[in-house]
């Protein structure tokens, strides 16, 4: 019946939730602690670059993991500590000396950590973070930070599972910003590769 359904349909949705809906939608198959330790490694990246002045030398970003650490980490989370130091290190170190980071160098930021919320589809409610908004060579693009493990070959296959998220953002940011036109980027740091949806 309408109501059954009705009922059945979640409110509040997020980009990631939409995405997870499709066929063929990407979810890691990993153990409980690699699971944590990835899951955490994503949580201090995006603490990280929140608050980065990427005009700064990149040496520094790895100078962040410690004290960023230490802010968010539980003392039951402690223990994954070196396994998420080594992880941070190569996800920010390769991002450090990459064209990728050196675009947002250029780059005028003018948002990060970005909250949403727009109607969606029945009565439903989309709610997410845009990581960062920046203005470069006359556009306006939103940026998606991702610490998925591939290489720069794997990145146009791995993207693809990200565009209907990015789709999201992309209209979130069009209503709000009142512009008909906003690019939009998965920055893959570990690999230093964009890839424009």
């Amino acid at each position: 019946s309408r109501r059954a359904n009705a009922c059945r349909t979640p409110v509040h949705l997020t980009p990631s939730t939409i995405g997870q809906a499709l066929p063929g939608s990407f979810r890691p198959s990993k153990g409980r602690t690699d699971e944590e330790v990835g899951r955490l490694v994503g949580v201090l990246t995006h603490r990280i670059l929140e608050q980065w002045d990427f005009h700064s030398s990149a040496d520094g970003l790895l100078d962040r993991i410690e004290p960023i650490a230490q802010q968010v980490l539980t003392s039951e989370q402690a223990g994954l500590m070196p396994a998420i130091s080594d992880s941070l290190r190569e996800v920010l170190g390769n991002f450090a000396g990459s064209a990728l980071y050196q675009r947002l160098a250029l780059a005028t930021i003018l948002g990060r950590e970005v909250p949403f919320a727009m109607a969606w589809e029945e009565g439903q409610i989309v709610h997410g973070m845009i990581d960062v908004i920046y203005r470069l060579d006359g556009r306006i693009w939103i940026g998606d930070y991702k610490t998925d493990a591939v290489t720069a070959k794997e990145v146009p296959e791995r993207a693809e599972r990200y565009r209907v998220q990015m789709m999201l953002y992309k209209t979130a940011a069009q209503r709000s910003l009142r512009m008909s036109s906003v690019s939009a980027q998965v920055l893959f740091l570990r690999c230093g590769v964009g890839v424009e949806l």
